[in-house]
């Protein structure tokens, strides 16, 4: 568009005041006269914007706008890739019955052209921190700024009871150790493709109470229902095909089992990783009503940061070695 919209508004009423003709008026003021006759016609209401339409309601895009700007303030902004992801999840929403994959290159240009007021797009680095400069003091020091900030704003001082922090971990079944001479012990390989991976989602409050554990196995669920029956009481299962947690996973935990059993009083503070545990466009919608305020560590530094990682972890996988050998 080579006109801009304030010019169109004076040649609009320079026309329906009666002192120019629509050709007049779009000489005047520079404008299409075919777009100032569909303005004064009726055709086209007036302030709209030409151009490709919407795949997503203004509404919907607000929101996702909304979402951004939200992970971004707790500690996990978006990718690009996330965030056409999410808006291809609402446009499929809107349209069950089109075959469609996911929005392009076009769509992400002009969601970035309307939206430029309201986001930034900058290099990863800059604005997510890996493994050694989490390490650093500063960095740290970020994240407990960030995280004070949100136990103060909450009220959640002194409330322990409703402050929890989720991180999964994992564990090689059928991998025994082995005796070898000193010298064949470098040329050795253990077998590949024996093993299977299963991985526990654990959620523990400040105070110590235990959310009951989520239980991942790696391609499906095993034979029988053993698993169920003798497992830890109120444990939720699931599985996807490399036993680790996804983004559908973490969203049937957190609205199937976490809302379940953790305690009534509002508002509840869940910290976790979620560059292990992505998270979607529902499971931030469904905290935010529910009064549920997510906060992501900063990535690469669960070794740190998650008490989890640090020490349960550590004692639970020196039992599980001992157990199988």
């Amino acid at each position: 568009k080579k006109w801009a919209e304030e010019a169109m508004e004076r040649a609009l009423i320079e026309v329906k005041s009666g002192r120019c003709t629509v050709r007049q008026a779009a000489k005047e003021f520079g404008v299409p006269k075919s777009s100032l006759g569909d303005r004064v016609s009726g055709r086209v209401t007036p302030g709209s914007r030409s151009g490709p339409a919407q795949l997503i309601t203004s509404a919907d895009e607000d929101l996702l706008v909304e979402f951004s700007l939200y992970v971004s303030k707790h500690g996990f902004p978006l990718t690009k890739q996330q965030l056409v992801s999410f808006a291809s999840s609402i446009y499929k929403r809107q349209h069950r019955r089109v075959a469609f994959s996911k929005l392009g290159q076009t769509w992400w240009l002009n969601f970035r052209k309307r939206q430029e007021k309201n986001i930034t797009i900058q290099p990863a680095d800059n604005a997510l921190r890996g493994r050694t400069t989490c390490v650093r003091k500063e960095a740290v020091d970020q994240f407990v700024h960030l995280l004070s900030t949100v136990m103060d704003a909450r009220g959640l001082r002194d409330k322990p009871q409703q402050i929890f922090n989720c991180s999964e971990t994992g564990f090689q079944l059928g991998r025994k150790r082995v005796i070898l001479p000193k010298s064949a012990s470098l040329g050795y390989k253990p077998t590949q493709g024996l093993r299977d991976h299963i991985s526990v989602l654990a959620c523990f409050s400040a105070a110590g109470e235990e959310i009951p554990p989520f239980i991942i196995y790696s391609k499906a669920y095993p034979g029988g229902v053993c698993y169920k029956t003798q497992g830890p009481p109120n444990a939720l299962y699931g599985w996807s095909d490399l036993g680790y947690i996804n983004s559908d996973l973490f969203k049937k935990w957190f609205l199937k089992h976490f809302l379940v059993h953790a305690p009534k009083e509002r508002p509840l503070l869940l910290i976790f990783d979620g560059h292990k545990s992505p998270i979607n466009l529902e499971v931030v919608e469904t905290a935010r009503n529910e009064d549920v305020v997510l906060l992501c560590l900063p990535p690469n530094c669960s070794h740190i940061l998650q008490p989890l990682d640090a020490g349960l972890f550590v004692l639970l996988k020196q039992r599980f070695a001992a157990l199988i050998g």
